[in-house]
């Protein structure tokens, strides 16, 4: 039952901070930035001190926050329930008014 939900995280909103630099926040309140110098994209992400360089310019460096972002908002969801606790959950519900009476 479970299995089939899917959970998408919104895309993070890009602005232009100065001439090359982009920066967005997670709805976590966590900030990206990403910038591209002589072909390689950088992006800086929450918590360090220094841009990652990618090969595929300022797209791959944006896509690569996204992907941190992704991630870090999906680690932190729980299901809800398996399809065998639900199951379970019926059984003994059901079985709990099999054993009621009318008064």
């Amino acid at each position: 039952m479970t299995d089939n939900i899917n959970v998408t995280v919104k895309p993070l909103v890009w602005a232009l901070i100065d001439q090359v630099t982009y920066g967005a926040i997670s709805c976590l309140g966590q900030p990206y930035t990403a910038w591209a110098i002589d072909g390689f994209g950088y992006c800086k992400f929450p918590g360090t001190s220094c841009g990652e360089r990618f090969n595929g310019g300022l797209q791959e460096a944006k896509s690569a926050a996204q992907a941190h972002n992704d991630k870090l908002i999906l680690s932190a969801l729980k299901p809800s329930a398996t399809a065998q606790e639900i199951a379970e959950y019926i059984k003994a519900k059901h079985a709990k008014r099999e054993g009621q009476t009318d008064g």
